[in-house]
């Protein structure tokens, strides 16, 4: 195969390191869909590697590669922007000097999806294949698109997920090398984690302590750990102070030691972080700085990552974490905690950075987030979706409720006394109903918004009573 893109996609491939992966549920739950969408008996996800098509998932076949000679994708893959749909393989000019690929023999017709990533750079294809020549219809290739936009959703979770790998691999290789021993108890005092410098400079092995508690396995320095372990978690509040002990060789070893309550995926935990001062506990407050400034600095990183760095709103992260958690909420009681979701856009915003330029942009941006907090209720929570696009949540709003917030929203940003010409919104509001996923309620938002863009801009739009009258400016 040969294309300009094609040392990018070799390259962003590579990254990922899915080719010759193992089977993936979720990829193979796609292509299933994919037949059942179009009602084709054969559907593969295809990536393009040099000189072969690979399947990382298929339905109705065998196959796991193509030479790329033998690939109609390939030649889908060349015209990235839209989808490549054959109805008839024994007769379309394009594809009759292919060799059929063994196993597909009898396929007669062809629809394929370019996956795109962020760069734009078609990876490979969602494809489906029939048996009978056939046209496919508007509505199936949308539904094809719709799912090769969670193949590559699932792409790049992977590339996050393998950076993620990285950063565990860069924290232990921080935590097993630093001057400091570290550990985690869980709520019964156990230690569920200790740091190598902690087996080393106390002497002990990891066996000896995962596990147990502090009476198991000191009992000397025992009470006073405990007693401070059971102020922090009580207070909920980080500790620092200087603990003392007896290691085993006899040696009398003063700790300085932070503890602080911490979440894991098992609950509440105490984690502590201590450094040996015995040679230089006169160094006590300048240890302790240089402590509070690594607890600062890792704060500060996690508040990062959930931030938008231009208007201080949640970035999109948190608002995919945040739904997440709030929709299993609203599955398991639908009643009493209900849960809406505004997916707003700024309307004409392109316009606006062309005629004012993008720093009037970003300071219009900023101003639009403070007036959506202002006009949320106590509870919501506001982000910045991307671009122009905000979303807020709003959990325990009903449908009434949340048209009642997004035109609090519409209202306050329309009548802003803006210095360059008016700003308006235009809001899709969507209420959870049993059943629902985080796709399909974003999705159910996005529809109501693309709805308010169409009825005229500057309105309010519900996704459940889209036939309703709008309720915006015209």
């Amino acid at each position: 195969m040969t294309q300009p893109d094609d040392a990018q996609r070799l390259h962003a491939l590579s990254e990922l390191q899915i080719l010759d992966s193992g089977v993936e549920a979720a990829y193979q739950d796609l292509v299933v869909l994919a037949c059942q969408l179009t009602r084709a008996p054969m559907a593969f996800i295809t990536l393009a590697d040099r000189h072969r098509l690979w399947f990382k998932a298929c339905q109705g076949t065998s196959v796991t590669e193509v030479p790329v000679e033998s690939s109609l994708c390939h030649l889908a893959i060349r015209t990235p922007c839209q989808p490549y749909v054959v109805e008839d393989l024994h007769s379309d000019p394009r594809v009759t000097h292919l060799k059929t690929a063994p196993g597909m023999e009898r396929m007669r017709a062809y629809l394929g999806v370019p996956l795109l990533d962020p760069q734009g750079i078609a990876l490979g294809t969602l494809c489906v294949l029939d048996e009978h020549p056939r046209r496919f219809e508007a509505g199936q290739i949308e539904n094809m698109q719709r799912l090769a936009r969670q193949i590559t959703m699932l792409l790049r979770q992977r590339e996050t997920l393998q950076q993620l790998e990285e950063l565990n691999i860069n924290f232990a290789a921080f935590m097993n090398n630093g001057p400091f021993v570290a550990y985690i108890k869980d709520n019964d005092w156990r230690y569920t984690y200790v740091n190598e410098p902690f087996l080393q400079q106390l002497g002990v092995t990891r066996d000896e302590v995962l596990g147990h508690d502090d009476f198991a396995v000191w009992a000397e320095p025992a009470p006073s750990f405990r007693e401070s372990d059971q102020q922090v978690m009580s207070d909920l509040k980080p500790s620092r102070l200087i603990e003392c002990m007896t290691a085993r060789d006899g040696r009398q070893i003063f700790w300085q030691s932070y503890k602080f309550p911490l979440v894991t995926r098992h609950g509440l935990s105490l984690a502590g972080l201590s450094v040996d001062v015995t040679e230089h506990i006169e160094q006590q407050h300048l240890l302790e700085a240089s402590q509070r400034q690594l607890l600062d600095l890792m704060q500060a990183a996690e508040q990062r990552s959930v931030t938008d760095a231009l208007t201080g709103l949640y970035n999109r992260r948190a608002f995919d974490l945040q739904l997440a958690e709030h929709l299993q909420r609203a599955e398991e009681n639908a009643t009493a905690l209900p849960l809406s979701l505004l997916l707003i856009d700024v309307d004409h915003f392109k316009a606006y950075n062309d005629a004012y330029g993008h720093q009037a942009g970003d300071a219009a941006l900023q101003e639009i987030s403070r007036l959506l907090l202002q006009s949320c209720r106590d509870g919501d929570a506001s982000f910045r979706y991307g671009g122009e696009e905000f979303t807020i949540l709003l959990p325990g709003a009903d449908m009434a409720a949340a048209h009642r917030v997004a035109e609090r929203c519409r209202l306050t940003v329309a009548q802003h006394p803006w210095s360059r010409r008016p700003i308006t919104l235009s809001i899709g509001a969507a209420t959870h109903q049993p059943g629902m996923t985080v796709f399909s309620l974003t999705e159910a938002a996005d529809q109501a918004l693309y709805a308010a863009k169409a009825a005229g801009r500057n309105r309010v739009m519900p996704k459940l009573a889209l036939s309703m009258a709008p309720t915006g400016l015209d």
